[in-house]
């Protein structure tokens, strides 16, 4: 009997009630056999027709649900409860450190920014030439949130629904692959690539915060606008996830920490003092300031997570205040990112909340107060702004109007606590949430290549290397394009144009390499033409 010949049945689901798995292939006589087919015998039954009722009054469903989508619920919302084996996966996990800062309080008065290779590691492992990763052009997706609200668990749902679904809208029950998508599955489960730890099981550990810093995860599954040159290599436009240490947790030691504490650093590339006064005056508050600036700063697609209403106008407020001293906000730097809402495992749960039209339409409704009115830093911004605009039409006048200067794009999600809500409305949403994120990670790719923005992995390191200088030392927001700019000036003489023309054009997908002399030698000769007499 193999696990894709078993089945749960609707009449148990949703009920809190254990969920049995009835076989739908063999009979109770000889379901321990390997058989191809269903048992022919008029006298025997399968397990699942045995389970059926026989009373007529019974009016439960009796329906067999996918076991697949069982099998993900389980994984994604899995809680180790044995404190050593969860030790032991934080350590795993380490390799996924992307940056931490360590608490002034730690650190004797001075707070500490520790930044890796894993950016590196993700985007270019090192025995391929530069000519992979200059093909290479990643697109942050980050996860935040205040602690202990599911942020891991919802990272770790995306990753392991990229091996079912990558887009998020093909899958679709089917027996003639359901066995390769369930070894696929655990396959990915037993080669720990499936994200980040989720919250501890224990009853000793429950109570604290579970991320430590900010955690990187490559999305193999995502698909990708690849586009083949001829060359050994594809261009592609990949998913990173980021998984961020959760906000408002004070001063206690995450699992993770407390796991790091006792390990040697992973491979550091910076290992320097923070010495921006917003980031270390405040303890706790101060790093999780820098954390949402900078995530915000360098990502396509910000998810923001929450798991009651009651508490969206201050996480929204909060949030738009991040982004406004985030990034100077210049033509040079439009608003190409995506926020995702995502409402996580809330109490309240109605069948208007699936739809995420609607759902964005009720938490963005119009009686919700003004974020600026009660921020300070919020209202100087909107001051600022409507000043320097003459036409009506183009200034700040409600939340709408806010959230477009720094995000184009507000999606929104709910996603049902898995203990109470059906099996497939649970799996439907997690599917809906991993379309909502690979959508708007290529939409933004795609705004960002017309406008000439797109960066390969040398350049997002570059700028990252800028970007990590900059909050460590200032105040101030980032100026993205300067950092693009940077040690990149703009050409002069005419062979500072012909290499950087050549430069550009090895980056397109697809430009014959013997048409580079012929387009030179023309724009010279036009050039020429232009700037002397004939004769000279």
């Amino acid at each position: 009997m193999k696990i894709h010949d078993l089945r749960p049945c609707t009449s148990t689901h949703g009920k809190g009630e254990q969920q049995s798995l009835y076989c739908i292939r063999n009979c109770r006589w000889c379901r321990t056999a390997d058989f191809s087919t269903k048992c022919t015998k008029t006298d025997h039954i399968t397990c699942w027709q045995r389970h059926l009722p026989q009373e007529q009054e019974d009016n439960d469903p009796h329906e067999p649900l996918d076991p697949l989508q069982r099998l993900y619920v389980d994984a994604v919302t899995y809680s180790e409860k044995n404190v050593t084996v969860q030790e032991r996966l934080h350590e795993q996990d380490r390799i996924a450190q992307w940056f931490t800062i360590k608490s002034a309080i730690s650190e004797r008065g001075v707070p500490r920014l520790n930044v890796t290779d894993r950016f590196r590691h993700l985007c270019n492992p090192g025995a391929l030439p530069n000519e992979y990763s200059s093909r290479q052009f990643p697109g942050f997706v980050s996860f935040i949130g205040d602690t202990g609200i599911g942020k891991s668990t919802l990272l770790r749902a995306m990753i392991l629904m990229g091996h079912l679904d990558p887009s998020g809208t093909q899958y679709k029950e089917d027996e003639t692959h359901l066995e390769d998508k369930i070894a696929g599955l655990h396959n990915a489960l037993a080669q720990n690539a499936y994200g980040p730890v989720s919250r501890s099981g224990s009853t000793s550990q429950m109570t604290n915060p579970t991320s430590f810093g900010v955690h990187l995860y490559r999305d193999i599954a995502a698909p990708t606008n690849s586009q083949t040159d001829g060359s050994q290599f594809s261009r592609d436009t990949p998913i990173l996830f980021a998984d961020c240490e959760g906000f408002r947790a004070g001063h206690t030691l995450t699992n993770a920490e407390l796991a790091d504490s006792r390990a040697s650093s992973p491979n550091l590339i910076i290992d320097l003092p923070i010495t921006a006064k917003s980031y270390g005056k405040d303890g706790k508050d101060g790093i999780d300031l820098f954390y949402a600036r900078f995530l915000y700063t360098v990502s396509d697609v910000v998810v923001l997570i929450m798991d009651g209403d009651a508490k969206f106008f201050p996480t929204m407020q909060r949030l738009v205040e991040w982004a406004a001293s985030a990034v100077y906000r210049s033509v040079n730097h439009l608003a190409q990112k995506t926020l995702i809402i995502v409402r996580n495992m809330a109490k309240l749960d109605d069948d208007e909340l699936y739809s995420a039209k609607d759902l964005k339409k009720r938490l963005l409704n119009k009686e919700l107060p003004k974020f600026w009115e009660r921020s300070p830093l919020l209202k100087d911004f909107v001051d600022d702004f409507n000043n320097k605009q003459n036409a009506y039409d183009h200034k700040i006048i409600d939340n709408h109007d806010l959230l477009n200067k720094f995000f184009s794009k507000v999606r929104a999600c709910n996603v049902p606590d898995t203990r109470t809500a059906p099996l497939e409305k649970a799996f439907k949403q997690y599917q809906d949430l991993r379309h909502q994120i690979v959508d708007a990670s290529q939409r933004s790719q795609l705004l960002r290549s017309k406008n000439w923005m797109q960066y390969n992995v040398p350049m997002l390191s570059h700028i990252l290397n800028h970007a990590f200088e900059h909050f460590r030392t200032s105040d101030e927001p980032f100026d993205f394009y300067q950092a693009a700019r940077n040690d990149n000036p703009n050409p002069i003489s005419v062979s500072d144009h012909i290499s950087n023309f050549i430069r550009h054009l090895h980056l397109l997908p697809a430009f014959p390499p013997e048409m580079i002399p012929k387009v030179i030698a023309v724009c010279l000769v036009t050039w020429a033409r232009r700037n002397f007499e004939l004769g000279e």
